[in-house]
């Protein structure tokens, strides 16, 4: 049974996650004042709106029916206070997690708000109370893809010399493994949708640039240790970025396979590299 006065435990919930009134009772089905009412004591919340309040606020149901008491007071405590922002966060980032690895197996037209919604173990309300659109969602898919592939290549950044560390680089985007398919097909999936929607546009923007920094840096650092011939750096990132761009088409397209495409890119990459000198033989 549903406890006759939750509303203190709803109230400190709604509050704790940050939430806006509006939006909350948008995401239950119910006007504004319906909303106030129930938070107030005088209506009550229905079992399913108790149900959907869970799901935004973070807090488990049963606790919302069966809040405590403060010590020698008659308001109601918060049974599971949470950081309102990270909690948010947290929980946007969950859907986002679950929505990835469905856009990139089924594409985007494929994919429906519902379908999020059952990766999530959420129900499609609470998808839409985070994400208005399920191109909002897709959006932060790239995000979610620069992250994974800054991960699996934080390695390259412990190797001394810029060479090695640019053939290094270039292999990881290259290997071949489920994430890195994973991430040329969100990338190609990018390019697609940039031609016609402004919002892919920037976030595919903003993903080069962050990408390119770290290509940015290994460039630089060869210059700068007489390891890659001199000249413009710009002109070495963008030229290695179109190379590895396209192979990684050729690649995710199956008309080459990792090993060939690495070994196209890397014998491209060594015609940048000055020639190491060889000590001097002992005679």
């Amino acid at each position: 049974m549903v406890s006759s006065q939750p509303h203190f435990t709803a109230r400190a919930a709604i509050q704790a996650a940050g939430l806006k009134h509006r939006d909350v009772a948008a995401a239950l089905g119910i006007d504004a004042s319906k909303l106030s009412k129930s938070l107030s004591g005088v209506r009550k919340f229905n079992p399913e709106e108790l149900r959907r309040l869970a799901e935004i606020t973070g807090v488990d149901a049963e606790c919302l029916q069966s809040p405590p008491t403060y010590p020698g007071s008659d308001e109601q405590a918060h049974p599971n206070p949470r950081t309102s922002g990270e909690e948010h966060a947290r929980r946007k980032r969950h859907i986002v997690d679950a929505a990835w690895p469905l856009f990139t197996a089924r594409g985007y037209h494929a994919v429906t708000v519902a379908d999020i919604a059952a990766a999530a173990g959420m129900s499609t309300s609470a998808v839409h109370y985070y994400f208005p659109a399920k191109n909002d969602v897709f959006i932060e898919t790239l995000g979610v893809c620069v992250q994974r592939a800054a991960l699996r290549r934080a390695f390259v950044h412990d190797i001394a010399d810029p060479a090695e560390r640019l053939l290094r680089f270039a292999e990881v985007q290259l290997d071949g493994s489920p994430e890195s398919m994973r991430e040329w097909t969100t990338w190609a999936q990018f390019w697609a949708s940039a031609l016609a929607f402004s919002d892919a546009q920037q976030a595919t923007a903003a993903a080069y640039a962050q990408w390119q920094q770290g290509l940015r840096d290994i460039v630089e650092d060869g210059i700068a240790a007489g390891r890659f011939y001199q000249g413009n750096p710009e002109d070495m990132v963008n030229a290695v970025t179109a190379m590895l761009d396209g192979f990684g088409v050729r690649m995710l397209s199956g008309v080459l396979t990792a090993q060939q495409a690495r070994d196209a890119v890397t014998a491209y990459l060594r015609t940048w590299l000055l020639p190491q000198e060889q000590p001097a033989a002992a005679y």
